[in-house]
C-alpha cells in the first residue's frame, strides 16, 4: 500500500493533473487507479478505493486554481469555495 501511494503521488506530480480541470481530474484519476489494481494486484478493493480518496484529496487545491487568492483575502474566497 505505501508503495503504491508513493507511486500514486508520484503520477499526480509527473503527469501535471494539478493543472487539470476537475472532469479531466476525474478521469485520469479513474484510469490511474485501474492501473494501480493491475499494477498491484495483491491490494483490496477497500485499499484502492483508500488510494482513491487520497489521489483526488491530493489533487484538491488549498488555495484555489486561477484566482487572486491569497492568505489576505482569505475570507473571500473560502465562501465562495464553500458555496461552490
Amino acid at each position: 500500500m505505501d508503495h503504491a501511494r508513493d507511486e500514486l503521488f508520484s503520477h499526480i506530480q509527473r503527469c501535471d493533473v494539478l493543472g487539470a480541470a476537475e472532469g479531466d481530474q476525474g478521469a485520469w484519476m479513474d484510469d490511474t487507479i485501474a492501473y494501480m489494481a493491475e499494477r498491484y494486484p495483491g491490494l483490496s478493493a477497500t485499499e484502492l478505493a483508500q488510494l482513491d480518496t487520497m489521489g483526488r484529496r491530493y489533487m484538491e487545491p488549498v488555495v484555489p486554481h486561477g484566482k487572486e487568492a491569497t492568505a489576505q483575502n482569505r475570507s473571500e474566497w473560502q465562501e465562495e469555495v464553500a458555496v461552490a
